[in-house]
């Protein structure tokens, strides 16, 4: 399950598109076969964003998109039994002012930014990490890239 939380004023995108951005996570969760999960998607300003990113990661600027995990450490994804019980994911993090400037940058229509990034998140709390190797953002990337395809043919 998907929890939507828009923390902030600025966000204006539809019940309906949100809806079916969430229903097209659910799909990518369980094609990594994880059926009792939850993930919160948290819609924020600069200002928060900003906070979290020099809390956490020791940058003092707003970012596009944050996870945090809940399933860190060296257990890993394949140590937890998915069937049986709940399981907590994450939080992704998504600013709604740095995602405005960017799809304008990108010229892009923003429901397809805000998808980028929501399924950008959703891949690290899958476990995947563009930071630890050309090869590991590779892949992420391209897999990014390929849901995105396919969530956009959807609309």
């Amino acid at each position: 399950m998907i929890y939507v939380f828009p923390e902030c004023k600025n966000f204006d995108i539809s019940q309906e598109y949100i809806e079916g951005l969430t229903d097209f996570m659910d799909k990518i969760l369980k094609d990594f076969e994880m059926k009792n999960y939850a993930v919160n998607l948290v819609f924020c300003d600069d200002e928060f964003i900003k906070e979290l990113n020099k809390k956490y990661r020791g940058v003092s600027k707003p970012t596009d998109v944050l996870s945090f995990s809940q399933i860190e450490g060296e257990a890993g994804m394949d140590d937890f039994d998915f069937e049986d019980e709940e399981i907590v994911l994450g939080d992704i993090i998504i600013s709604v002012d740095t995602m405005k400037s960017q799809a304008k940058k990108e010229k892009v229509p923003l429901t397809e930014e805000l998808a980028r990034l929501a399924i950008h998140g959703l891949l690290h709390l899958l476990g995947f990490d563009h930071e630890k190797s050309e090869d590991d953002a590779c892949e992420m990337f391209e897999l990014q890239e390929k849901y995105l395809e396919e969530f956009l043919k959807l609309e």
